[in-house]
């Protein structure tokens, strides 16, 4: 299955939600609890357009994705 990647800017590349969902293997609604949990970081160029993720953070693999959320709640705690 190819991935639809759209260039927003200069020498980076995004993915919609749906896109990005497909390419790790989670579901469009893990994605979006991701992106409000502050484990993604968004783009939206226009104010209630579409929302995309670079590309760059979207891991390879379950293992690197679940290495990556072990990281970011390990953080969290230290800081509270």
């Amino acid at each position: 299955m190819r991935v639809k990647v759209s260039r927003v800017s200069s020498n980076c590349d995004y993915l919609s939600i749906q896109d990005y969902a497909r390419k790790t293997g989670i579901s469009d609604k893990t994605v979006r609890r991701y992106i409000e949990g502050g484990i993604l970081t968004i783009y939206q160029p226009l104010k209630n357009g579409k929302v995309l993720i670079e590309l760059k953070r979207a891991p390879e693999t379950p293992s690197q994705r679940l290495a990556e959320v072990a990281e970011r709640f390990t953080r969290i705690r230290r800081e509270a």
